[in-house]
């Protein structure tokens, strides 16, 4: 891990697994397939939630609900979700607003003001809420038990943003080792701007120390939406793809690595190609591939790891990610399995809910089911298991 921001000239340590598999390491790496810069996105029709449509498993033995009576008084523009140790549902809006619902569904505005809240965390052991926005961190505490944050207070502040009205201080989550561990978007599509510091990668601060403790984790990841962080401590974390048509990722986090970003993209799981505007192999050097990679412009976002007790012991360490856009392939959430390869993963992805509108949060709640943040029709639906075990 480095304290000092990245330049443009990005060095990484190769592993023994991107030594065997990944083209452009021995800088052979081809160019990248797909759409060329500047290609037009072509969305499907809008799916909307007053046609009917309501998601379906895509796998038997579960079934999909909506929670909190959201259906007749929806969440605005869900980004992110989070539960407190007495299990209420913290719920983040885009529009700036964190709101409160209980275990008996009474809802309150725990904290307003928020420019583009995408982030929550509860630091462990604690009742401080980390809420990440555009331009840093904030902390949220109730301090008297009515469900309202008397006490916030600025966390870290001038941090980076954005590029098109986008990427900014993104999904964060506390690590086993304590530290808050952030998702940094860059400030560029493809590093056509000067790079600024703390953009573009993972980053950690610990939570006692602020902003003199803040370091990056890994660089070369243009806008990693959200973060997982497994009980052992393996980071996992998506990131969206540049408007050229690479890929969308799912990213292994090693400390030190570099994921490519501007130069260089992943093709495939384990093949880096070259960034076509650059057509540099030499940059890719040394570049991490992602483990999985999604539809292109399908904007994978929220992701968690699932750690509960509730779904067949087959799906514990699994990952669940959301493609939020209305790209053919998008508007579902997919299942990632992960079998170790070397200091790394592979990973098979399949279809595990579909027929979203917009989800965009993804998280397992205190009970063990999966619940998804819809961002279009401002729903909250719970995924659970009926099935037998």
């Amino acid at each position: 891990m480095s304290s000092a921001p990245p330049t443009l000239q990005r060095t990484a340590v190769l592993s023994a697994v991107d030594a065997t598999q990944v083209a452009g390491a021995t800088g052979t790496a081809g160019a990248a397939p797909g759409p060329t810069a500047g290609a037009a996105m072509r969305p499907a029709p809008l799916p909307t939630a007053s046609d009917g449509r309501y998601p379906k498993p895509a796998e038997p033995g579960f079934t999909i609900t909506i929670e909190a009576n959201s259906a007749e008084a929806p969440f605005e523009h869900v980004t992110s979700l989070a539960w407190d140790p007495d299990g209420a549902m913290y719920v983040a809006r885009m529009e700036g607003s964190i709101v409160r619902v209980a275990p008996d569904g009474t809802r309150t505005t725990f904290l307003d003001g928020f420019s583009v809240p995408l982030g929550l965390a509860f630091r462990p052991g604690t009742a401080q809420l980390f809420v990440s926005e555009r331009g840093g961190v904030t902390i949220g505490q109730d301090t008297n038990g009515d469900g309202v944050a008397e006490s916030h207070q600025p966390f870290l502040t001038g941090m980076p943003c954005c590029y098109a009205d986008l990427h900014q201080t993104n999904g964060i989550e506390f690590g086993s080792d304590g530290w808050l561990y952030i998702a940094q978007g860059s400030t560029s599509d493809h590093g056509e701007a000067p790079p600024e510091p703390w953009h573009a990668g993972i980053l950690r601060v610990h939570p006692d120390r602020g902003s003199e403790s803040l370091e990056y984790v890994a660089t070369g990841l243009r806008n990693p939406y959200d973060l997982a962080i497994t009980p052992a401590g393996q980071i996992f974390a998506t990131d969206n793809g540049a408007d050229y048509g690479p890929p969308e990722e799912l990213n292994h986090i090693l400390p030190g690595a570099d994921y490519g970003w501007p130069y260089c993209v992943t093709a495939s799981p384990g093949r880096v190609s070259v960034h076509p505007i650059w057509n540099d192999p030499a940059r890719c050097e040394g570049t991490r591939s992602a483990i999985a990679t999604f539809v292109a412009h399908a904007s994978a976002n929220g992701v968690t790891d699932y750690g509960g007790q509730s779904f067949p012991s087959g799906y514990r360490g699994n990952l669940f990610v959301a493609l939020w856009s209305h790209i053919p392939g998008a508007y579902r959430i997919v299942r990632v399995q992960l079998m170790p390869q070397g200091d790394t993963y592979r990973a098979a992805v399949s279809d595990f809910a579909t027929d979203f509108e917009l989800p965009l949060a993804v998280a397992v709640g205190p009970d063990g089911a999966l619940y998804v943040g819809d961002w279009g029709p401002g729903r909250i639906y719970r995924i659970a298991w009926t099935g037998e075990q």
